[in-house]
C-alpha cells in the first residue's frame, strides 16, 4: 500500500506540474500513467488474494504435516525440511553401510612360513561391493545438495520478495523509462513467493500420496511388501563378519544378494534420490522461471529465461 500510494503521488505530482506549466503533454502522460498505476494495484490485490486463497485453502492441509503452519511459505519450508530429514536418514545409514563393508573387506592375513611371509586378503570379496555402494552414497549427498539449494530459495523469496521485490516493482511501473524493469520485479515476485512454493507442497503431496502404494517381491517362498516412501532400511547391521583365516562366503554371497537384488532396498533409494530430490526440485524451478516469463510479458516487461531454463 505505502508503494502505491507513493506511485499516485509521484503521477498527482506530474499532473499539478502540467497544470501549472499548462502543458498538454505533461497532463496526458500523467493520465497513461495514472492508469498504469490503477492496473498494477488491480494485479497485486488479484495476486495477493490468491496467496491469501491459498494461505487459508491449501496450506492448513498440510499443517499436520508441516508445523502446524497456515503460511504457504512456511509450509513449502517445512516441506523441504521434512524431505531433508528423510534423505539425511539416508546419507547416515549409506555411510554406515560403506563404513561396515569397508571395515569388514579390509581384514587380511599374515603368514609366515621358514622366514617367508605373504599376506592374504581372504575378504576382498567384500570390496567388490564398495564402489556401486559408495555411488550411492554420493548420488544421496547431490541429491541433499539439491534440497537445500531448494530450501535457500525459498527462505531468501520469503524474507526479501514482499519487502523489496513487490514494493520496488510497483514504484518502477510507476513512470514509463523504467515500467519494464518493474514488470520483471513482479514477475520474480509473483513467481518465486507464490509459484515455487505452491510447486513444491504439490509435489509433497504427490509423494505423500504414494505412500500407501505397496509392491512385493518373492524370494524363495516368501513374499514381502514395500513402499517407495519408506525410511532408510538399515542393512548395515547385517554386514557379515569377515574371519581372514577362516573365510566364509557363503554369508558374503547372501549380503550381497540382499543389497543388489533386493528391490525393497535400492528401489526406495533410487525413487528418493532421483524422482524426489532431482526430478521434483528442477521441475519446481522449471516451471518457476516459465511462469516468470509469462507474467513478466503479460506486464509489458521481457525476460529470457531460456538459458536458465536449461540450467533448470
Amino acid at each position: 500500500m505505502f508503494a502505491l500510494t507513493i506511485s499516485f503521488c509521484i503521477v498527482g505530482l506530474i499532473y499539478i506540474a502540467g497544470n501549472a506549466m499548462n502543458s498538454v503533454e505533461l497532463k496526458t502522460y500523467a493520465h497513461d500513467e495514472l492508469y498504469q498505476v490503477i492496473m498494477s494495484g488491480i494485479l497485486v490485490v488479484l495476486f495477493l488474494a490468491f496467496l491469501s486463497f491459498l494461505d487459508t485453502g491449501l496450506a492448513p492441509g498440510l499443517s499436520q504435516a508441516t508445523g502446524g503452519t497456515s503460511s504457504l511459505m512456511v509450509s513449502a519450508i517445512n516441506v523441504t525440511d521434512v524431505a531433508v530429514t528423510d534423505m539425511k536418514g539416508y546419507l547416515k545409514g549409506f555411510e554406515g553401510l560403506v563404513t561396515a563393508v569397508g571395515r569388514e573387506g579390509s581384514r587380511s592375513a599374515y603368514c609366515s612360513f621358514l622366514g617367508l611371509g605373504m599376506t592374504v586378503v581372504s575378504c576382498s570379496a567384500l570390496n567388490s561391493m564398495r564402489g556401486s555402494l559408495t555411488m550411492g552414497l554420493n548420488a544421496i549427498s547431490f541429491a541433499l545438495a539439491d534440497l537445500y539449494a531448494q530450501k535457500w530459495i525459498l527462505q531468501i523469496a520469503n524474507t526479501t520478495l514482499v519487502s523489496v521485490f513487490l514494493p520496488l516493482g510497483i514504484l518502477l511501473r510507476t513512470l514509463k523509462f523504467s515500467r519494464q524493469a518493474g514488470g520483471a520485479l513482479l514477475a520474480i515476485f509473483f513467481g518465486f513467493y507464490i509459484v515455487f512454493p505452491t510447486t513444491i507442497i504439490f509435489g509433497y503431496q504427490l509423494i505423500s500420496s504414494m505412500s500407501s502404494v505397496t509392491y512385493s517381491y518373492t524370494i524363495g517362498s516368501t513374499t514381502m511388501l514395500y513402499t517407495l516412501v519408506s525410511p532408510y532400511q538399515n542393512i548395515a547391521i547385517g554386514v557379515p563378519t569377515c574371519n581372514p583365516f577362516n573365510p566364509e562366503y557363503g554369508p558374503i554371497n547372501n549380503f550381497a544378494a540382499k543389497v543388489f537384488q533386493n528391490p525393497s532396498f535400492y528401489e526406495p533409494v533410487v525413487f528418493q534420490v532421483i524422482i524426489r530430490c532431482v526430478f521434483l526440485t528442477a521441475l519446481n524451478l522449471l516451471i518457476t522461471l516459465s511462469s516468470i516469463r509469462a507474467i513478466s510479458s503479460f506486464l509489458g516487461s521481457e525476460i529470457e529465461v531460456s538459458g536458465l531454463v536449461r540450467i533448470a
